[in-house]
């Protein structure tokens, strides 16, 4: 795993959480450096590969941000994480692009989540919800092989596995207004561009 080393915003103060409630397909991480849930063994090996890759990286991006925003210890989080759920996993390269490209993004990434969701400071947003914005803003607005409609789907579906009960609302309100926009100043992936296309000719 090789992430750029770039000196990254100072730490942010972000209050403690507490484990979120267990569920029969969750398994509870109760040592006080794994805050989350993750999903439970039997339910990984049906999990879509980058949706898998999507969990590991907001499971890292929690303890990198809980922990002061260094990047070695990101890198340690996501080497472990990936070591221990998901030993199996063979698409390290996209985990690898995602994350690099959110640190080198990061600055942009949170001006955009503070200008769409201008009554909640960045630091009042739960750490699971800031992190899961993070990458969903990244994969909508900075990569351009991910489809809009991938990279908004998906972020819901980590807010609603890992959040709270409005945090696929508040995820899909944020994301959504920043892809109207982007769409109404024709700012449209060619990925996009492409499904569109295909679309259109497939109902022909």
């Amino acid at each position: 795993m090789r992430l750029l080393e770039q000196e990254l915003p100072s730490a942010r103060t972000a209050a403690k959480q507490s484990c979120l409630t267990t569920s029969a397909r969750t398994a509870a991480i109760t040592r006080a450096d794994k805050l989350l849930l993750f999903p439970s063994r039997e339910r990984k090996n049906s999990m879509a590969n980058r949706h898998l890759g999507r969990t590991i990286i907001m499971q890292s991006l929690y303890q990198w941000d809980f922990r002061g925003k260094d990047v070695e210890e990101l890198q340690r989080s996501l080497e472990g994480n990936l070591k221990e759920f998901a030993p199996e996993f063979d698409d390290v390269q996209f985990v690898e692009t995602t994350v690099n490209g959110i640190l080198t993004n990061l600055d942009a990434i949170e001006g955009l989540i503070t200008k769409y969701a201008p009554q909640w400071p960045l630091e009042q947003i739960t750490l699971v919800d800031r992190n899961v914005l993070r990458i969903g803003v990244y994969e909508l607005r900075f990569n351009p092989e991910i489809p809009a409609r991938v990279a908004i789907n998906e972020a819901i579906e980590l807010a609603k596995t890992f959040g709270g009960e409005s945090s696929g609302k508040f995820i899909n309100g944020v994301l959504g207004a920043i892809y109207r926009d982007m769409t109404a100043q024709g700012e449209i992936k060619e990925v996009d561009k492409r499904s569109s296309q295909t679309s259109v000719h497939g109902s022909q």
